[in-house]
């Protein structure tokens, strides 16, 4: 699976037509404000797992959203929640070893990472280790 960051803008607002919806009300549901979500639309930024859950929780394809490819064509995230805890602890490791990711790579290694554990392959917090690996495969 691979993060498609070009066209993320296009498919959010695709999302937010096909609801019929403007950019303020779509904003609401991810808890931005609508320069905020028509920055994500024209691909100036990118957002955040905050906004991405919010969306999941409102019943959008986020992984569509994020990849181009529908869920059911991909692994499910079966826990926003575990998912959000899981690209903290990415994020909180990235950071504290001064280990930059770009936004592709924090969203995989935190798929993956996440992936083991609902495999029940992993019961713990990743390690610096485990980042480094599976960012370099």
């Amino acid at each position: 699976m691979q993060i498609k960051l070009k066209g993320i803008g296009a498919r959010l607002k695709e999302a937010r037509e096909r609801l019929g919806l403007s950019q303020h009300n779509f904003a609401q549901v991810g808890n931005v404000n609508r320069m905020t979500q028509g920055r994500y639309e024209a691909e100036v930024n990118f957002p955040g797992v905050d906004y991405l859950y919010l969306l999941s929780q409102s019943g959008l394809d986020v992984t569509y959203i994020l990849t181009g490819t529908a869920e059911a064509d991909m692994t499910c995230i079966y826990s926003a929640e575990v998912f959000a805890k899981v690209m903290a602890w990415v994020d909180d490791l990235s950071a504290k070893h001064n280990y930059p990711l770009s936004p592709a790579k924090r969203v995989r290694v935190s798929l993956q990472i996440y992936s083991e554990m609902m495999r029940s392959e992993r019961k713990e917090a990743p390690s610096l280790a485990d980042v480094v690996r599976i960012a370099d495969e």
